[in-house]
This record gives C-alpha cells, sequence and structure tokens, in this order.
C-alpha cells in the first residue's frame, strides 16, 4: 500500500501434500527450465506457474472444459507434472526441442503423452487438436520471426474455442534487464538481438534468444493468429507478462 492505495499485489500456491510427490530432477535439467539448481526452489516455482496460467486459463473456459492440454516447451516436466496432480481429469501433452528432457519426463513422469519437436513447425499433432496450450518462457527465447512460425503453428493445432496461454518478456522484464537503455532497445516494438546460450547446443546456433517486446507490438502482432482475451502484466513469477488467447480461425 502507499498512501492508502493498492501499489502491488502478490500470491503463490503450494500444496504439501502434492510437493511430497514430486519427483526430484537431475540438477542441469532444473537449471535449463528454471536457472536454478535448488530443489526446493524449483519446487515453488512450478507451483506458482501452475498457478499463474491455471487461474486465467479457468477464468475463460472453467477447468471442465480442458480434455486436451499441452505443455509447449516443458523441459523436464515441472509445470506440466503439477497438471497431472492439480488437474487430473485433463489429457496431458509435453513437448520441447530438448531431448534430453524429454527422454527424462518419458521414463519418469507416467500418464503424460511426451514428445520431442524440431526447432522450427511443424510439429506432429493432429490439426484442432488441443483444448488448451500453455508456454512459458518460450516466445521470451524466440525471434520475432520464428514467433510468427510457431504461432500459426499453435493456432493450426488448437480447438476451434481453444485457449493458448503464453508468456512474454514485456516492458517491465524489458527496463530491469537494460534499465535507461530499454526505451530505445524497444524503439521498434521487439528486441530479439541478445543470444541466450542456456540451452548450449541443444538448440541451433543463435537460435535461443533472450527477447523482449512491448505490449503494444505483441497485442498488433499476436492477433494475427490468436484473439486477445487479456494481458496481464507480471502475470507470471510476477516478472514476465502473461498474454491470454483464444484461436483465431479467420487469419485473413
Amino acid at each position: 500500500m502507499k498512501n492508502g492505495e493498492q501499489v502491488g499485489h502478490m500470491k503463490t500456491c503450494f500444496s504439501r501434500n502434492t510437493a511430497d510427490k514430486l519427483i526430484v530432477r537431475d540438477e542441469e535439467l532444473m537449471h535449463r527450465v528454471a536457472h536454478t539448481r535448488s530443489v526446493p526452489y524449483f519446487r515453488a516455482s512450478g507451483f506458482k506457474s501452475f498457478s499463474d496460467f491455471w487461474e486465467p486459463a479457468c477464468k475463460y473456459a472453467g477447468p471442465s472444459g480442458f480434455k486436451t492440454v499441452l505443455d509447449w516447451g516443458c523441459g523436464c516436466g515441472r509445470m506440466v507434472e503439477l497438471f497431472r496432480h492439480l488437474a487430473p481429469d485433463c489429457e496431458l501433452y509435453g513437448c520441447d526441442i530438448d531431448s534430453e528432457a524429454i527422454d527424462w519426463c518419458k521414463k519418469n513422469l507416467d500418464n503424460i503423452k511426451f514428445n520431442t519437436i524440431p526447432p522450427l513447425p511443424p510439429t506432429k499433432y493432429p490439426d484442432s487438436f488441443f483444448d488448451l496450450i500453455v508456454g512459458n518462457s518460450i516466445f521470451t527465447h524466440l525471434t520475432r520471426d520464428v514467433q510468427f512460425l510457431w504461432l500459426k503453428e499453435l493456432n493450426r493445432i488448437s480447438k476451434r474455442d481453444g485457449l493458448l496461454l503464453a508468456t512474454v518478456h514485456g516492458e517491465f522484464a524489458a527496463y530491469f534487464q537494460f534499465q535507461d537503455k530499454a526505451t530505445s532497445i524497444l524503439e521498434n516494438g521487439i528486441h530479439d538481438g541478445s543470444i541466450d546460450n542456456t540451452l548450449g547446443d541443444i538448440a541451433p546456433k543463435d537460435y535461443y534468444r533472450g527477447t523482449y517486446q512491448r505490449r503494444e507490438y505483441t497485442y498488433r502482432e499476436f492477433r494475427k493468429y490468436f484473439d486477445i482475451l487479456e494481458y496481464i502484466e507480471k502475470g507470471s513469477l510476477n516478472f514476465q507478462d502473461m498474454v491470454v488467447m483464444r484461436k483465431r480461425v479467420d487469419m485473413s
């Protein structure tokens, strides 16, 4: 509170019963996903991410509206594992370009269908298949042109009324990263020139970026593929912006 007015709001979720059931990952797999080798932090951030996606998704469809759910860019399954425990009625899928992480998921997380996907679409999923697709910090690492390719593919595999919830590095993240240089860096609406070496040789050379974009840019460009239902600033882990979208049938 400041001068009697709310200036911020922070929340999280946690289940001790569920936490005790979660499988411990290799430190390197955790680090690729969450930049941490701490099991308690990895688990806590997973609960927060699940809540950040699940709550707005249910706002626009209701928990009973999700039969097929895809965690696009699932890594070693931090969030989709929580979907398995906290949204057990969903038919769950996970995919990533990290074949080592996907192999780990296949061996350790049952009742979820995992696939390794290429860095560029298409995937092998059928048309109009998913009720809900979540993408946690994926667009944040793709160039502008690759974002467009994946938006088109995600539109293809979404059901007619399907939801896509995805995060972007918005202006808050840009100012946090670049401080007084953020305005000039975002002059053209998006900055995708920073190379991120977190994935090492897993991703093709120069594929994985640190990408930042203005809210106006995201509205203008993402709306070519999806109707934007809500834009939640700092809606993911109190840092990345959450974009809540519904499949756009007419992309002309």
